[in-house]
């Protein structure tokens, strides 16, 4: 595994790209690369699992900061994987509307969407206010314009949106993962939803997910090939 620290991003540290050798197919053509990017306040070892279970092929690990603010961190992962070729975008929970946004701006084969708050969050709604400074709740809130975007962008290629089910905390008015509702990540009609029976955390360690992010990944890459 190499790691490369081409661009100054944050503060907090620079941008890690971790490359591992890429899945080979029988006509000795390279895989899309598969870009992983976690959720708020969390970190790509997020994917720690995923990376395991699904082993041999590229991946592109993300890093970056909520205290950042989602337009600068957005900017960044444009020129991140500018030169990146064909790549399958996966997200968790905010990750995922990253994902949405960058779908537009790189050359996009399809993509895995886990726990993706597309209809905003209400808790946001109303902790923006008791922590105004704090630019995640005005991103992640139920009106907020990079919300509504990235629910309404037409996602290109093959995509699965995977909801958490499991979890479900009093106080949030209804059927939740213990962060989300389910209304809020069954919020976008276009694509394909999987249930997976997992909290919004747990999401990523179920065997269940792993075996059909991968399934859908080789679809995807098949008919990007078909394609060329």
């Amino acid at each position: 595994m190499k790691t490369l620290n081409p661009w100054r991003w944050f503060t907090r540290e620079s941008i890690t790209v971790e490359i591992e050798p890429p899945h080979i197919t029988e006509d000795n053509a390279p895989l899309p690369s598969i870009v992983l990017i976690h959720g708020a306040n969390q970190s790509n070892v997020s994917f720690e699992y995923l990376r395991h279970a699904l082993p041999g092929f590229q991946y592109i690990n993300i890093e970056w900061s909520a205290a950042s603010g989602f337009h600068s961190n957005l900017t960044e992962m444009i020129a991140a994987l500018q030169n990146s070729g064909p790549v399958y975008l996966v997200g968790h929970s905010m990750g995922c509307i990253y994902a949405a946004h960058l779908s537009q701006r790189v050359e996009c084969i399809g993509g895995a969407a886990l726990s993706a708050p597309w209809g905003g969050s209400k808790a946001a709604d109303w902790l923006r206010y008791m922590t105004p400074n704090y630019p995640l709740y005005k991103e992640v809130g139920t009106k907020s314009p990079i919300i509504i975007e990235g629910r309404q962008f037409k996602l290109p290629g093959e995509w699965i949106n995977y909801v958490s089910t499991a979890g479900d905390v009093p106080g949030m008015g209804e059927k939740n993962d213990c962060v989300l509702t389910i209304k809020s990540m069954t919020a976008r009609t276009d694509i394909k939803n999987k249930f997976i029976k997992a909290t919004h955390y747990e999401i990523l360690m179920s065997t269940a997910l792993i075996h059909s992010v991968g399934k859908n990944f080789l679809r995807a890459s098949e008919k990007h090939q078909n394609k060329a």
